[in-house]
């Protein structure tokens, strides 16, 4: 056990070592374009370097994501690039979920959502209807849960997405699940079992099949 804990332990160093790298590179390269003189192109590096700084922060520091994530809306609010916009309110979402912090994180995919809905941009309003539903799912309100996982599977399925279906319904197993609607998750299951072996994937949430296998 001691073995395997050690192991764990250097290669969660080796990882962090090498994300340190890539963040010291990408944070001298951008400290390197915000010299230059402001324009449109230097607004466009600016942004694809800080979309890395927050992907690579999210997972050991979300504080620092959340400063990159600041950065890239306030370029986005400034240039009008509305999709940079809305993927940066998802993303303060997820981050606050991320630390538990589910109350802040809906009321951020309510912002994206509304600017999704003004837009009709389809993909985003599916996006933030599945955060939504995650974050309803964390935070114990099932109903609502429901309201948005049903609005974003009949959004997936009319996009054919297979994997934000598979997304959908999985979050709609969960939230059958914890209102003890059995039946229903198993229904869930059984429509995610169909696809998964269409995509060759192996699956699904273990809490879901041990509820199930009580009930079989």
């Amino acid at each position: 056990m001691k073995k395997i804990l050690t192991l764990i332990l250097l290669m969660s160093s080796i990882f962090s070592f090498g994300q340190r790298g890539k963040i010291d590179s990408l944070k001298n390269d951008l400290k390197k374009i915000e010299a230059m003189s402001p324009s449109y192109a230097r607004d466009t590096f600016s942004s694809n370097k800080i979309k890395k700084l927050m992907y690579y922060y999210t997972f050991f520091n979300t504080d620092s994501s959340l400063f990159y994530t600041n950065k890239l809306l306030e370029i986005s609010q400034k240039r009008n690039i509305e999709t940079n916009i809305i993927h940066c309110y998802n993303y303060f979402g997820y981050l606050y979920g991320l630390d538990g912090n589910y109350f802040m994180a809906a009321q951020n995919y309510y912002k994206a959502l509304g600017m999704a809905e003004k837009s009709k941009n389809e993909k985003r309003i599916l996006d933030s209807k599945l955060y939504l539903t995650e974050a309803y799912i964390g935070l114990e309100d099932f109903d609502k849960a429901l309201k948005y996982g049903k609005e974003a599977l009949v959004l997936a399925k009319k996009m054919k997405n297979s994997n934000e279906i598979m997304s959908g319904l999985n979050d709609l197993g969960t939230v059958y699940l914890n209102q003890k609607k059995y039946k229903e998750a198993k229904a869930i299951f059984e429509e995610l079992q169909v696809i998964a072996l269409k995509k060759k994937m192996r699956i699904i949430r273990q809490s879901v099949i041990i509820h199930w296998g009580k009930r079989n």
